[in-house]
């Protein structure tokens, strides 16, 4: 982030980097989840959405906010705050 903040990187190859890796695990997360048990992943920002609160707890670690043993402690419980946020339905379709 400070290479991109300083001007070495330019805009659009992070953010082509970062549609590559969405797009990647896109691909990854709908082959494992076959039977649509986790709608989310099927939507059209699912992928991102999980990138984003990844990258946020990566961050997080890097800023000083968390330390390695307290994200492994949290782990479980960032387990099931995830696979509840990707069970949800889009209330759009209804």
């Amino acid at each position: 982030m400070s290479r991109y903040n300083q001007g070495e990187i330019h805009p659009g190859t992070f953010s082509s980097a970062f549609n590559e890796m969405v797009d990647h695990l896109l691909i990854k997360l709908q082959d494992l989840d076959q039977d649509k048990a986790y709608p989310v992943i099927h939507s059209d920002h699912g992928a991102s959405m999980l990138v984003a609160f990844v990258d946020g707890l990566v961050i997080q670690y890097y800023i000083g906010v968390y330390e390695v043993a307290q994200l492994r402690e949290m782990t479980p419980y960032l387990k099931r705050v995830l696979l509840q946020a990707l069970r949800t339905e889009d209330e759009a379709k209804g």
